[in-house]
């Protein structure tokens, strides 16, 4: 049929550069694979669902030619059950990759008359492109996982003593008489049994004691060799398992011929698939505990894309409170967004992840089909929900951060510090800072300095959105079964502690007690438990828990009170001068970093993120203009000059500009260029005093836990996020996509807490 609108103008022939949105729409949930498919714009490529976003995308972009997409599962031949062989996610042989496929179905339409066309050779050849380009979501994720295992140091350049062993010497440990779980120490030929597992089954620990003793690393487990010349292999230096290039020849120093071997037992990869299965397709089960799955709106999950649990946990606990609800599930606004690209809407976006998460549509009970494993058996079907994909919201976020934007995995507390500073930039450009609901977080932090000298004390607050407290137990006391007292873990943020600090009152360098306490009170509470330590800089995790309450407590113990104590007058470091966050610096302290190059780092990040702070003091550890105090415009030290002012606007900046580097850098005019073309957006007007907003409140102190992000695992540098929620009397675990009401969950464990005022 012919139509007016199918013009060139209308459509776009180019797609070099562009990003085609053919998997999902930008506004919603729904995706080609959905019952009523999605609608392709063919002038920007925005992706919109044919029930509601696609007729919107049209009245604000008048965007009429469009190409309908639906993605139809192929009948399989077979109904065979599927089959699992590698320790992968999402690929050829791994768990979550699905073997089904699909073709696409598609018709060319006319949003504005309502019809649909028959498309000319030219639309044709443009449709096949769009069918074979990457979608938009392909470019940024992370579908698969795969474990590939990689030769390390030792397996490269072991040294080998040479041995006979007999085959009776290979049927027991040499330590005890165990005859399963064996491994052979590629260095001497010692047989060991393996590690004990939580749950009391496993070895005795042979093998590992043996490398405890003579530093012999690398191990083979016996009855996984094969004939192929593969097998589990093991190096306790590295802590992980590696791959042997020269497993063949390392064997046959002992006299064991691969040719002649059979595998009996399953390979440590084997071991982790299967476990990764049962986890995430039979009953989810916590340390036990079988917990109860939930569906329906409040209760959806969220897909890990790949190392995003942090993500997904940390979301879950902001989108419990009631203020981000009502904030971020508007209709409205995706009703009425004018942005020709939704997906860099960050109020399409979070309003998307609301509804997705409060709507309730994919919360719905479905179940599994039957899985087939390597070893036989058939897991049955399991139910679960589809929950939804947060790949737009996570690119949008994490764009231009070198960590969020990247696949790794990330620290919770971090992504949450991120994420609110991201929002609070997008309501600030657009006018509604107001209502922004991250004011929840928000509360003054007061600290209170003290000369031990003449008694004097001073007084300071900045914002602060958290606040970090440490577990005070002796390492050597610390255990899986050792508990903590929550107020005892509290009391380390208002502990006080000695500095060094200008008295204004002495006239000298004299110790101080620094403390901090509240000068006002968020309406939630989160509270950083800082779990990782590093004693003798080796990093490690505490497994201690505390005790949290659940019912109701009170912080008025750690309410500011000032008392008749004389107030030091005068200037000081901490007058004036450029802002920190606070929070920040107290997570700096807390590593064990000086205070003066803490503050530089965060100034000179401009409190970007946690990392950045950290990665900027370890490059100027040397440097030692970085551990020298910050000079403030009160002080006595080198006023700006306004021939330095002159010299800077000359080159293009503001005024205020130049007066913000010049105070930075110590008014040298060299590090002042460098700091103003390093922070291009810094544009502090620094004679104008800001209007101070009232931030958190100062009513009566009383809290009550609403949830726990915890990570899972003992290394500080991997692990797993899951948030736990207390909810109309359950406690709902958020694991990814798995949600279900937990009985007795670990709360103790905790990383961040969120504690709500209770009115």
């Amino acid at each position: 049929m012919a139509c007016a609108h199918l013009t060139h103008s209308n459509i776009t022939q180019n797609l070099q550069g562009k990003f085609i949105h053919k998997d999902e729409c930008t506004k919603c949930f729904a995706t080609s694979k959905s019952e009523h498919g999605i609608d392709i714009c063919l002038k920007c490529f925005n992706g919109s669902c044919p029930d509601l976003h696609s007729s919107q995308h049209y009245l604000s972009q008048h965007h009429p030619i469009a190409l309908h997409l639906e993605m139809v599962k192929r009948p399989k031949a077979s109904e065979e059950p599927q089959q699992i062989s590698k320790l992968a996610i999402g690929v050829p042989g791994g768990a979550g990759y699905s073997a089904d496929e699909w073709d696409p179905h598609t018709l060319l339409k006319c949003l504005a008359c309502n019809i649909f066309l028959n498309p000319t050779a030219e639309i044709r050849q443009l449709i096949n492109s769009i069918l074979m380009a990457n979608s938009a979501l392909f470019q940024s994720s992370v579908d698969a996982w795969e474990l590939e295992l990689q030769p390390c140091e030792h397996t490269l350049l072991l040294e080998q003593l040479p041995r006979q062993l007999a085959e009776k010497s290979l049927a027991s440990c040499n330590s005890c008489d165990l005859k399963a779980n064996l491994w052979l120490c590629m260095v001497c030929g010692n047989l060991g049994c393996g590690r004990k597992n939580y749950d009391g089954s496993g070895g005795n620990g042979h093998a590992l004691t043996h490398f405890q003793t003579t530093g012999h690393g690398v191990v083979c487990k016996i009855g996984t060799i094969t004939p192929e010349g593969t097998a589990s292999i093991h190096c306790y230096n590295c802590d992980n398992e590696v791959l042997d290039p020269s497993l063949a020849d390392h064997l046959k120093t002992f006299g064991i011929l691969i040719q002649q071997q059979v595998k009996t037992e399953k390979t440590i990869t084997e071991m982790e698939l299967e476990s990764n299965i049962n986890l995430t397709l039979s009953k989810a089960v916590e340390e036990g505990r079988t917990l109860s799955p939930r569906y329906g709106p409040g209760y959806t999950g969220m897909e890990n894309l790949g190392n995003s649990c942090y993500l997904n946990s940390v979301i879950q606990l902001i989108f419990s409170f009631p203020e981000w609800q009502h904030r971020y599930t508007d209709e409205d606004h995706l009703n009425g967004c004018k942005s020709n690209d939704p997906s860099q809407c960050y109020f399409c976006q979070l309003n998307k992840l609301g509804l997705g998460l409060w709507s309730g549509e994919h919360s719905l009970q479905k179940w599994t089909e039957p899985v087939n494993t390597v070893t036989g058996e058939i897991i049955p079907p399991t139910e679960y929900q589809d929950g939804i994909r947060p790949q737009m919201f996570k690119a949008l976020i994490g764009k231009g951060h070198p960590e969020f934007s990247s696949a790794r995995q990330q620290d919770a507390y971090e992504f949450f510090s991120h994420f609110l500073s991201v929002g609070q930039k997008a309501e600030k450009a657009a006018g509604i800072i107001s209502s922004y609901p991250g004011k929840i977080f928000e509360f003054k932090l007061a600290t209170k300095m003290k000369c031990l000298k003449c008694h004097g004390v001073k007084y300071n607050s900045a914002n602060s959105t958290v606040i970090s407290v440490s577990v005070p137990i002796d390492l050597k006391e610390d255990g899986p079964n050792v508990v903590v007292d929550f107020d005892r873990v509290l009391n380390t943020f208002t502990q006080a502690e000695i500095v060094e600090y200008n008295c204004p009152n002495c006239k000298q360098t004299t110790n101080f007690s620094k403390q901090f306490m509240f000068e006002t009170y968020p309406k939630v509470l989160v509270v950083v438990v800082n779990r990782f330590v590093c004693p003798d800089w080796v990093p490690k995790k505490l497994e201690c828990g505390v005790n949290v309450p659940v019912d109701p407590f009170s912080l008025e113990n750690m309410r500011l009170v000032k008392g008749n104590e004389q107030e030091l007058l005068g200037s000081s470091e901490e007058d004036s001068g450029p802002k920190f966050d606070q929070g920040l610096l107290n997570e700096l302290l807390m590593f064990g970093f000086g205070e003066n190059i803490a503050k530089r780092a965060l100034i000179t990040t401009s409190n970007r993120s946690l990392e950045e702070a950290t990665n900027w003091i370890v490059e100027n550890l040397e440097n030692p203009e970085a551990n020298e105090p910050l000079v403030s415009s009160s002080s006595q030290g080198p006023q700006i000059s306004q021939d330095l002012i002159d010299n800077l606007t000359a080159m293009g900046f503001s005024a205020s500009q130049a007066k913000n580097a010049l105070k930075n850098c110590n008014c040298d005019p060299e590090r002042a260029v460098d700091y103003l073309f390093s922070h291009p957006d810094d544009d502090m007007e620094v004679e104008q005093p800001q209007v101070q907003e009232e931030v958190g409140d100062k009513g009566p102190a009383n809290y009550q836990l609403q949830g726990v992000v915890t990570h899972l695992g003992a290394s500080v540098h991997s692990g797993h996020y899951v948030a736990h929620i207390l909810k109309e009397g359950e406690c709902i675990l958020f694991n990814d996509i798995k949600v279900a009401a937990s009985s007795d969950p670990p709360l103790g464990k905790g990383y961040l807490y969120f504690f709500r005022k209770l009115n």
